[in-house]
């Protein structure tokens, strides 16, 4: 679905509401008593979701942008239906929160995951190709379409149709015309 003209003074990638570190916590604490009290602190943001940790052990997911609901419902039920013993670690979504006056979407937390993002662990230059090859098992085996078989079945059975390339990212002629044809003369 694609997203909609935004407003005037408002740019795309705007939240369409802030979810601060004391919401998350308020909200948290909330629907998940075992958690309340525990230190809440912002540790990214996105266009579509802010991401809180909770605790040494936990991290939150809140979505923040209308257009991002249905992406996220497809994202918690894939994660889900992954196997556990995939190579690095993914999110596991255990806790699923529900919409609240103040927060109108569902949102989610796991384990926070141990690491740095890739680009800024420093890896050295004689260490980059086993890094690659690694992320290149990984993406392979993640995009396996066994694996995508296996999913889907799990996905659908959580509500969660999930669509192939809806806006056509894969095709060639819809992200990158042809060349321009220019006439003599």
């Amino acid at each position: 679905m694609p997203e909609t003209s935004p407003a005037p003074g408002h740019p795309r990638w705007a939240p369409d509401i802030t979810v601060d570190a004391p919401l998350a916590a308020r909200v948290i604490a909330e629907q998940f008593h075992e958690l309340a009290g525990l230190p809440v602190v912002q540790i990214g943001a996105g266009w579509d979701n802010a991401v809180f940790s909770v605790g040494p052990d936990w991290v939150f997911r809140f979505i923040h942008r209308q257009t991002a609901v249905e992406g996220s419902a497809a994202e918690v039920a894939v994660l889900r239906a992954l196997p556990q013993d995939l190579p690095p670690p993914v999110p596991r979504p255990l806790f699923i929160g529900t919409p609240t006056d103040e927060l109108p979407w569902p949102f989610w937390g796991g384990p926070l995951l141990p690491g740095v993002e890739i680009a800024e662990a420093g890896v050295p230059d004689d260490a980059r190709s086993a890094v690659a090859d690694g992320v290149g098992r990984f993406l392979r085996r993640l995009h396996d379409p066994e694996l995508a078989r296996a999913t889907t079945p799990a996905a659908r059975a959580a509500g969660v149709e999930l669509r192939v390339d809806p806006w056509s990212r894969a095709t060639p002629r819809e992200i990158a015309p042809g060349p321009a044809r220019h006439s003599a003369g």
